[in-house]
C-alpha cells in the first residue's frame, strides 16, 4: 500500500528480501511447528460493536494524541538530538525511543486497513528522523548517542538498548508490510547487521536485561529469511542464567537459571512475559520440546496461583514483580498495562503452538478486563497500573492520599500507552486462525473474514454479534464450490450451555476440549447460529487468596464487573457494601452509560458502623449474627470493570463481601 499522493518518500537502498506477505504481529505461515496459522490483519475487518468502537477511537484520537505527547515529553526531541537535527537538552527517559517505535507499529496496522493522510505525514517525518539518527555502524539508541556515548553496550542489564532494538525491528516489519515503504526496514536491517557483528556466534556473549529482542529477531527471520536473526535469538535465550548482571538480583530479570530450568514465573512481570513470548517463538521455529515443556509448566503455575481474575499480572509494586502463589492483593496489585499486553502476546503464541482452547480463553479474559481497563473511553487517558480496588490511592507518586485512582494523559515512563495502541490497532489479528482443515474463530466480534485454506479454498465469513453483551453469534458463509472443510468455534470456558444451528436446523455438536468442530460440504449462503448462554455469575477465589476470602466477583460472559462509589446511594460508603445472599441480578443495556454497556442491578446491604464505635478489633460474638449489623436491602448498580474511572474519580472494588460471611 503506497503512501498517499504528495508525501511519497525517497526510496532507500535495497533492503532485505521479503518472505512474508502478511500484516500482523506474529506470522507463522511458514513456521514448521505451528499447529495453527495466523491471518493477515488486512484479511479481517471489524464492522461494529465494542472493539470497532475502541479501534476507531484509537485510530482517530489516541495515535494523534500520542504524537503530541511525544513532542511535549521530549521523545522526538531525543531522536532529533541523536540525528543532529535539534538543540537543547536530552529529555529524561532512558528508553523513550521504544515508545516511538511501538507507535509506528500501531500506525502501520492502521494504514494497512485504511489510508490516513495525517498519520502518514507524521510517520513519514518520524522515520526520516530515525534514519538520520542511525550511526554509520548501524547502532541506534538516542540516550547513549547523546547522553552517554562512552557507555554504549556497557549497561546490558539496565540499558534497554536491545529492548529498543526489538521494538524497532517490529515497527519496521509492520510498516514495510503495510505500506511497501522500505526505509525503516533498511534501518532495521543495518541494526541487525550491527547486532550480529557485536553479539553473534564467536562474539560478545551477553544476556539482555529487558527481553523483547528475542521475539523481534524471530519475527525478522520470518519476514526476511535471515538465518542469523534466528541464531542470535536462540543465543540470547540460551545465554540466560549463564552470564551475571552486575549489581542486579538475577531473579528480578529472569537470569537466575537457564530458561529450560525456569519452571516458575518470577521477577519483573513485563520482562517475564516478553521472555516467554520469545521462547514460544523459538519453539515454533525449532520444535525444541524442552522449550514448550517449560512454557507449559510456567503457564500452569501462573494460572494456579499468580494471575488476577482480570487476567492481570504482577502482584508487587516493588520492582513490578510477580509474588508468591496466592499473593493477590486487590488494592496494592501492580497489574501493569504492558504485562496484560505481554500476557496476550504469550498466550497467542501458545495457542498457535498447541491449538488448545485454554490459551484463547485466557486471551479473552485479559482482553475484556485487564487490558481494556488500561485505556480511557476518550482515547486520551491511560492507566499504568490496574488495581482491582481503589480506596483513595494517590493520583501521582506523592503523598496525597485523598484522590482516588484516575487515568493520566501520559506517564513519565510511557511504555504503556503506545503498547495499548498497537494491540488495539492489530486486534483483528487475534480473532481467527486457520489450518489445513479449515478456519477457527477464536474470539467473537462483528467482523468480515476473508481467508483461504487448503481444504476450503477462498472463503468469506461475515460474523454478526453484540458480544460481549449477549451470546448470539451469526456467521454467514460465502465460498466457491462445494468443498468439505471444518469451521471451528470456541466455546468459552465461562459458558456452561450453548445451542447451535445451521441454516435454521438444530445441530447436536458437542464441546470437545473447548471447541465445536463443524465439518461439512459448505456452500455460499449457509448460515451458522451459535447461542452462548450468558448468565450473571458469582465468582469465588481459592481460599488461600487471603485478599478475596469471603467475597465474590460478578461476571457476565467474559466481562467482570465492579462497584464504583459514584453509583452507590447517597451516604453509603462503598467499603460498607455487602452482597445479598440473593442478589437478584438484572442485566440491562444502557446506551447512555460509559459509551454503551450492559450494567447489572443487584441487591446488597450496608454494614452499620455504629456496631464498632471506632474500635478496630473486638472479640468474636458468641451469639448468632444480629440482623441489625446490616441495613437494607439497598439496590446497587455494577458496571464493567474495564469502564471504571471514566466519569469522576471514584473508589472502586471488584471483590464484594458476601452477606453470609458478615
Amino acid at each position: 500500500m503506497p503512501l498517499s499522493s504528495g508525501i511519497q518518500p525517497p526510496q532507500a537502498s535495497a533492503g532485505p528480501a521479503r518472505i512474508s506477505g502478511s500484516v500482523c504481529p506474529v506470522d507463522v505461515s511458514h513456521s514448521p511447528h505451528a499447529r495453527l496459522r495466523t491471518a493477515s490483519a488486512t484479511r479481517v475487518g471489524l464492522n461494529a460493536g465494542l472493539w470497532r468502537q475502541r479501534a476507531t477511537v484509537n485510530r482517530e484520537v489516541s495515535l494523534k494524541h500520542a504524537y503530541d505527547m511525544f513532542e511535549e515529553a521530549g521523545h522526538l526531541c531525543n531522536l532529533r538530538l541523536a540525528a543532529g537535527q535539534g538543540d537543547g537538552e536530552y529529555c529524561k527517559g532512558l528508553a523513550t525511543d521504544s515508545d516511538v517505535y511501538k507507535w509506528i507499529e500501531a500506525v502501520a496496522y492502521e494504514l494497512a486497513h485504511k489510508s490516513d493522510v495525517t498519520l502518514e505525514r507524521l510517520a513519514h517525518g518520524v522515520i526520516e528522523t530515525i534514519m538520520a539518527a542511525q550511526m554509520d555502524d548501524g547502532y541506534l539508541m538516542s540516550f547513549y548517542q547523546v547522553v552517554k556515548p562512552e557507555r554504549r553496550w556497557m549497561d546490558i542489564a539496565l540499558g534497554h538498548e536491545l529492548y529498543c532494538a526489538g521494538h524497532l525491528l517490529q515497527a519496521a516489519i509492520a510498516y514495510h508490510a503495510a505500506t511497501d515503504d522500505d526505509r525503516l526496514l533498511g534501518v532495521a536491517d543495518r541494526l541487525v547487521n550491527h547486532l550480529v557483528a557485536t553479539f553473534g556466534e564467536g562474539r560478545r556473549s551477553v544476556t539482555p536485561g529487558h527481553p523483547g529482542i528475542e521475539m523481534a529477531l524471530v519475527e525478522f527471520y520470518r519476514y526476511t529469511g535471515r538465518d542469523d536473526c534466528l541464531a542470535l535469538a536462540r543465543d540470547f535465550i540460551d545465554r540466560r542464567g549463564r552470564f551475571a548482571f552486575d549489581g542486579v538480583e538475577p531473579w528480578v530479570f529472569q537470569n537466575h537459571a537457564p530458561v529450560t530450568e525456569q519452571s516458575s514465573l518470577v521477577g519483573h512481570a513485563v520482562r517475564q512475559m516478553y521472555l516467554v513470548a520469545g521462547v514460544a517463538d523459538l519453539y515454533l521455529e525449532t520444535g525444541d520440546g524442552a522449550l514448550l515443556d517449560v512454557l507449559q509448566k510456567q503457564w500452569r503455575e501462573m494460572v494456579a496461583g499468580k494471575i488476577y481474575i482480570t487476567g492481570g499480572l504482577g502482584q508487587r509494586h516493588h520492582r513490578e514483580t510477580f509474588g508468591e502463589a496466592y499473593e493477590l492483593p486487590s488494592d496494592r496489585c501492580y497489574c501493569e498495562s504492558c504485562a496484560a499486553v505481554g500476557g496476550i502476546m504469550w498466550n497467542w503464541r501458545m495457542l498457535l503452538a498447541t491449538g488448545e482452547a485454554r490459551f484463547a480463553d485466557l486471551i479473552e479474559q485479559t482482553l475484556y478486563n485487564g487490558f481494556l481497563s488500561a485505556g480511557g473511553i476518550d482515547g486520551k487517558q491511560f492507566f499504568y497500573v490496574n488495581p482491582l480496588m481503589s480506596r483513595g490511592e494517590p493520583k501521582d507518586s506523592g503523598d496525597d492520599r485523598s484522590t482516588p485512582w484516575h487515568r493520566k494523559p501520559w506517564h513519565k515512563t510511557a511504555c504503556c500507552p503506545p503498547n495499548i495502541m498497537r494491540l488495539l490497532a492489530s486486534l483483528e489479528h487475534y480473532l481467527v486462525t486457520t489450518d489445513d482443515r479449515g478456519i477457527q474463530i477464536q474470539q467473537y466480534a462483528s467482523c468480515s473474514i476473508d481467508t483461504k485454506t487448503p481444504a476450503s479454498g477462498a472463503v468469506r465469513l461475515d460474523v454478526e454479534t453484540r458480544y460481549p453483551w449477549d451470546g448470539d453469534i451469526t456467521i454467514a458463509v460465502d465460498c466457491s464450490g462445494n468443498r468439505t472443510w471444518s469451521m471451528t468455534l470456541r466455546i468459552p470456558a465461562w459458558c456452561e450451555n450453548f445451542k447451535l444451528s445451521i441454516n435454521g436446523k438444530s445441530c447436536n455438536a458437542t464441546n470437545e476440549s473447548g471447541y465445536v468442530v463443524l465439518t461439512r460440504s459448505w456452500q455460499s449462503g449457509d448460515v451458522v447460529q451459535l447461542h452462548l448462554e450468558m448468565r450473571t455469575l458469582q465468582m469465588v477465589g481459592d481460599p488461600r487468596v487471603d485478599a478475596v476470602r469471603g467475597s465474590v466477583a460478578i461476571q457476565r460472559g467474559p466481562v467482570l464487573y465492579c462497584l464504583e462509589q459514584c453509583d452507590c446511594p447517597t451516604n453509603v460508603d462503598l467499603r460498607d457494601i455487602v452482597l445479598a445472599d440473593d442478589p437478584c441480578f438484572e442485566a440491562a443495556w444502557m446506551a447512555d452509560l460509559l459509551g454503551g454497556v450492559v450494567a447489572i442491578q443487584l441487591n446488597g446491604y450496608q454494614r452499620l458502623r455504629r456496631q464498632w464505635n471506632g474500635v478496630l478489633y473486638r472479640p468474636l460474638a458468641h451469639h448468632d449474627k444480629d440482623e441489625s449489623d446490616l441495613s437494607g436491602p439497598i439496590r446497587l448498580r455494577a458496571i464493567p470493570y474495564f469502564a471504571w474511572a471514566n466519569r469522576v474519580p471514584s473508589n472502586m472494588q471488584v471483590w464484594i463481601p458476601r452477606e453470609q460471611d458478615n
